[in-house]
């Protein structure tokens, strides 16, 4: 692993508090990881120990086989995009970006070099003469990467990029940067605490809890398998059950919970028929919300609340219409271990991901 973190735990004194406990995970060359977690899960004060902004209590971390504690921050070769940009604003997009060349006394012709490929790499070539408050916060946040990755730094850190851009600003400028650094290959850690976000840019998302390490996984295998209960509510939408009767699922003796997408659930009307296998359930409904492309609907099975999604271009459904459902796959948690279940499926596959002490 090119970033490796080992055991690393966090406890302020004056708080009385630890806010990180035995972290240990590694990231993968040229890969962009996301720290997703709720506010005061400790994905902050992780990123700021590897930047050499705050200390461990015990514990240690590695950047391409070298130990960084006791390296001076500015000597870890990292590159670090804050939340609020931090920009100068007395120097206009081109002097913020050679900022960083210019305290490493490069010379005068290798600055204006790399500026003037990075203002063409980020679209900011015809802004290099304006200053921060003359530009737009999308503006901004572009010109704060550039400025971050001027002095080729080995690794770049991102704490909350993109919490103070609009949701289509935020949308456009993940794309953006997700494509920019696979195209540069430098391995970066983000932290967020919005899990679309997460989903659609990381390579690989590291769920945090008040300090733990939930699960580590690929976005497709945090949203579609994960192993506590804490991810399957976080992440994304869905139901969580408390030992529902299903007919067409092998299920366990109880208690256990079981967390159900809305994508997974089809809703059918009484003329209404569908070709995927599986045992029907009766359901009514209690709620249906107009999203668009999609309806969201909220159904009462068994006494039991259930989210479905449903097409807005078939027949619309009304508060107290009797329905049959269709549930798809489910996850069960039982105990310590998560299960992924498929409906009128004997076999069970369990979750291949590690799983962590849930505290």
């Amino acid at each position: 692993m090119y970033i490796q973190i080992n055991h690393i735990s966090k406890a302020f004194q004056k708080k009385g508090q630890n806010v990180l406990h035995d972290i240990s995970f590694g990231v993968k060359k040229g890969s962009l990881t996301a720290l997703l977690g709720p506010s005061g899960s400790g994905k902050t004060t992780l990123l700021r120990i590897l930047a050499g902004l705050e200390t461990a209590t015990s514990g240690n971390a590695s950047i391409d086989g070298h130990a960084i504690e006791s390296v001076a921050p500015q000597n870890r070769g990292i590159g670090f995009v804050f939340q609020n940009y931090a920009l100068f604003r007395y120097l206009n997009v081109y002097q913020n970006i050679a900022f960083g060349l210019k305290t490493q006394h490069q010379p005068a012709n290798e600055i204006k070099k790399r500026v003037t490929e990075l203002l063409k790499l980020t679209g900011l070539t015809d802004l290099e003469n304006r200053y921060p408050n003359q530009l737009s916060g999308g503006q901004k946040q572009r010109v704060a990467f550039a400025r971050a990755i001027a002095p080729h730094p080995k690794v770049l850190f991102l704490d909350e990029p993109f919490a103070a851009l609009d949701k289509q600003i935020r949308q456009e400028l993940r794309i953006w940067l997700k494509r920019l650094i696979h195209q540069l290959g430098i391995t970066s850690i983000f932290v967020t605490h919005d899990h679309e976000e997460a989903i659609e840019t990381a390579d690989e998302i590291v769920v945090m809890n008040e300090g733990y390490v939930k699960q580590i996984g690929t976005p497709n295998e945090i949203y579609n398998q994960p192993n506590c209960q804490f991810v399957a509510e976080f992440i994304g939408r869905s139901s969580v059950l408390s030992s529902p009767n299903l007919a067409g699922f092998m299920l366990p003796e109880k208690p256990f919970v079981t967390q159900i997408r809305p994508e997974r659930v089809q809703v059918l009307k009484k003329d209404e028929s569908t070709t995927t296998p599986g045992t029907l359930e009766s359901a009514t409904v209690k709620d249906v919300v107009f999203r668009g492309a999609t309806t969201t609907v909220t159904l009462d099975l068994h006494g039991q609340s259930l989210l479905a999604n449903r097409s807005s271009l078939k027949p619309g459904l009304v508060i107290g219409e009797h329905v049959s459902v269709l549930i798809e796959q489910l996850v069960l948690f039982k105990q310590d271990t998560s299960t992924l279940k498929k409906n009128q499926s004997p076999a069970t596959t369990a979750a291949p991901l590690k799983s962590y002490a849930i505290n």
